[in-house]
C-alpha cells in the first residue's frame, strides 16, 4: 500500500463556518469524498486606548477624553461593570447604564472620562471594564496647574486729603500659581478713586512674577469716601478696599 499527501489552503475573507467537500479520483475500483470543515478565528473584544493622559488642567476645570470598546465576535458582549480603582479626580460622564449590550459584528461602544482636578499634584487611576468573564483596565493619568494670585494688601487707606489734591497709592500683585495670569479687566468702584498703573490685554504675569497697580485718590467734595479695585486674572479676581477722608477748605466769612 502507498499514500499521497494532499495539502489543501484555507484562505477566509470573511468571518465563521466554511464547509466544502473534496472529491478524489482515482484508477481504484471506488474514489473518495472527504467533508472538509474549517473557521476563521474573529478577534477578540478589545477596549482602545488601554492607557490616556490628559496633561495638565487647571483647578476648578475639567477636560474629556473617549474609550472604546470594540466587539467583532458573532455573540454580543454584556458589560456588567465599570468602576475605577481610586475614585481620585477622575469620573465617566453619561455611564451607560448596566448590563450594557455592545451589538455583535463590529459593535462599538464609546465611554467619555473627565479629567477635573480640585487639589494640586499628579493623578492616575484606573477603570475596570468587566464584562463576559473579562476584565478590561485603562489607566488614566493627569496633573492639575494652580491658577493663583495674591496682593501684596487687602486695603489702601489715603488718610485725610484736601479737597481737589490727588493722592496716590500702589499695591502688588504677584502671580504664586502654575500658570501665567492673563490681564481680563480692571474695575473701580466708589467716587473719586481712579487706576494709574495696570495692564491692558493680554498682557501677562508670569510665574513668581509681580506687578505693580497705582490708584489715585482725588476728593472732589469733603467727607469720608469708599471704594474697591477688583482686578481680573487668568480667571482669578483680586480684591483691594479703598478709602479716603476728602477735608474740605475752611469756610471763609
Amino acid at each position: 500500500n502507498q499514500t499521497a499527501t494532499i495539502t489543501v489552503a484555507f484562505s477566509p475573507v470573511v468571518g465563521g463556518v466554511t464547509s466544502s467537500d473534496l472529491d478524489i479520483s482515482t484508477n481504484a475500483s471506488s474514489d473518495g469524498t472527504v467533508n472538509i470543515r474549517a473557521q476563521k478565528d474573529r478577534a477578540p473584544v478589545s477596549v482602545s486606548p488601554l492607557s490616556l493622559n490628559f496633561g495638565s488642567v487647571l483647578i476648578g476645570q475639567s477636560d474629556t477624553l473617549k474609550v472604546t470598546i470594540l466587539n467583532p465576535q458573532i455573540l454580543n458582549f454584556s458589560v456588567t461593570q465599570l468602576r475605577f480603582a481610586r475614585n481620585q479626580a477622575f469620573s465617566l460622564l453619561d455611564t451607560p447604564a448596566l448590563p450594557d449590550t455592545v451589538s455583535a459584528n463590529g459593535g462599538r461602544r464609546g465611554l467619555t472620562v473627565r479629567f477635573a482636578p480640585t487639589t494640586q499634584g499628579s493623578f492616575t487611576d484606573t477603570l475596570v471594564i468587566t464584562g463576559n468573564a473579562q476584565n478590561f483596565k485603562v489607566v488614566f493619568s493627569g496633573q492639575s496647574l494652580l491658577a493663583a494670585a495674591e496682593s501684596s494688601v487687602d486695603s489702601l487707606r489715603f488718610g485725610a486729603i484736601p479737597v481737589g489734591v490727588d493722592s496716590s497709592l500702589s499695591f502688588i500683585v504677584r502671580n504664586t500659581g502654575d500658570v501665567g495670569l492673563a490681564f481680563g479687566s480692571a474695575v473701580i468702584t466708589g467716587t473719586f478713586f481712579s487706576l494709574t498703573d495696570t495692564l491692558s490685554h493680554p498682557d501677562t504675569i508670569a510665574v513668581g512674577q509681580s506687578h505693580t497697580f497705582g490708584i489715585k485718590y482725588l476728593p472732589g467734595a469733603g467727607g469720608q469716601h469708599y471704594g474697591e479695585v477688583q482686578l481680573t486674572l487668568g480667571g482669578e479676581v483680586v480684591r483691594v478696599g479703598l478709602s479716603g477722608l476728602g477735608v474740605a477748605p475752611p469756610r471763609t466769612t
